[in-house]
């Protein structure tokens, strides 16, 4: 099971996972993933599930934010929910 969680405190965010990913074997692997060159907002992508899937999702979701940058962090959310959206319905909502 995955843990995820984030805190905001008086100066900044605190996030964190656990890192254990299980497969055909236990390995101990990141499973927080940033998002980085983007000079208007910071973003960290955190999963759970199969290991591919999450960085392909996360290589997806660079992608959309590199093609037009947000400014503000709802154009962000839209990105990354409309990408998310791409992904369910090709590789979950097919299965």
């Amino acid at each position: 099971m995955t843990t995820g969680t984030g805190f905001k405190c008086s100066d900044g965010i605190v996030l964190a996972t656990d890192s254990q990913h299980t497969g055909a074997l236990k390995t101990q692997e990141e499973k927080l993933y940033e998002i980085s060159g983007v000079d208007t907002i910071k973003l960290r992508i955190a999963g759970a599930g199969s290991v591919s899937l999450i960085r392909k999702a996360v290589e997806l979701i660079a992608n959309e934010i590199y093609s037009d940058p947000p400014t503000v962090l709802d154009e962000a959310e839209e990105k990354i929910e409309k990408t998310l959206g791409i992904i369910y319905a090709k590789c979950v909502g097919s299965a």
